[in-house]
């Protein structure tokens, strides 16, 4: 029989209510701190080495930032800034599901409402998505701005929307097409 083989996975999440991601910002604060846990001699690593290249091809910068047409939802889609949690889970369970070392994946967000000519099909909201990640980082580099952060993170009290949703919209790809 016919046992393809899958070349590609296309991850996209809407966020529709919920809360702040407080935690994944102070471990973004920690690494600019210089605060991450080192890495020791004998740590295994989180994921097989034949997958390495994957994840550092779907968090490259070129592929992670710049905006991305979503054939499955007719949009343009920016970057999910869990992508850096999400490719290595996929990573380490690859080998499980008996995915190949060579996998694309695809992990976007969709910023956009409905799809239109009059925002681009999603361009431009996205590219404004983009725009403020990209100008937030910046920023993140200061100092003054990330204690600022840090300190607002504290007093950040919102308990988030109980009727908030994450939907996520997965496409497979085979390798042969």
């Amino acid at each position: 029989g016919d046992n393809p083989v899958l070349g590609q996975i296309n991850l996209a999440f809407r966020n529709k209510g919920g809360g702040f991601p407080r935690g994944t910002l102070n471990t973004l604060l920690d690494g600019f701190d210089g605060n991450a846990p080192e890495r020791k001699e004998g740590d295994v690593r989180f994921y097989p080495r034949e997958y390495r290249t994957v994840a550092k091809t779907a968090l490259s910068p070129s592929g992670f930032v710049l905006p991305r047409w979503s054939n499955q939802l007719g949009t343009y889609t920016g970057p999910n800034f869990m992508a850096a949690i999400n490719v290595p889970i996929l990573c380490r369970a690859a080998p499980t599901f008996g995915f190949s070392s060579d996998l694309v994946i695809s992990d976007r967000s969709v910023v956009s409402g409905k799809p239109s000519l009059l925002n681009a099909y999603g361009l431009i909201p996205t590219q404004l998505y983009i725009t403020a990640l990209v100008m937030s980082g910046l920023a993140l580099v200061l100092p003054p701005v990330r204690w600022w952060l840090r300190r607002s993170l504290k007093t950040y009290s919102y308990g988030g929307d109980s009727r908030g949703r994450v939907v996520m919209d997965a496409e497979a790809v085979s390798a042969g097409g």
